[in-house]
């Protein structure tokens, strides 16, 4: 189960697609287009699209560059944001194998099958991901929340 990192990022063009989103009006503008939270400044552009953080633009991205657009169809600002913080969690611990004989459902050492329990999932936009995990990366096979 060992699991390649890949990171995911945003970039911001300056030219025309910040143009655009200057010409849009100041109400338009004041929210972010993924979560609807407000937008301190103009930093995360994406044509007539504003972000209020790198993390939104990165997502949206990642949707829209995975033919996952349509998840924006669902509502006005579906990625809303879980007020209660978490702590961040270290997952490199998922590689031991002692920890992979207790959690793995099925191995034959090229396909494995694990359930994992995610308590209090709420937000919309991690249901829409986790199922859709097999569009996302080609190691996995299918996701079912």
């Amino acid at each position: 189960m060992k699991r390649s990192q890949q990171f995911v990022s945003g970039t911001v063009e300056k030219s025309t697609e910040r143009a655009s989103a200057h010409s849009a009006p100041a109400t338009a503008r004041a929210g972010c287009f993924h979560c609807g939270l407000p937008c301190s400044d103009e930093s995360f552009a994406r044509v007539e699209k504003l972000f209020c953080c790198n993390g939104c633009l990165v997502v949206h991205d990642l949707l829209t560059e995975n033919g996952l657009g349509h998840f924006y169809d669902l509502r006005r600002n579906p990625g809303s944001r879980i007020q209660k913080k978490s702590a961040s969690a270290q997952w490199a611990f998922l590689d031991e194998p002692s920890l992979q004989q207790r959690l793995l459902d099925f191995t034959d050492g090229r396909q494995s099958k694990i359930t994992f329990h995610v308590p209090a999932i709420h937000c919309i936009a991690c249901v829409w991901l986790l199922e859709n995990l097999f569009r996302l990366h080609p190691g996995v096979g299918r996701s079912r929340v």
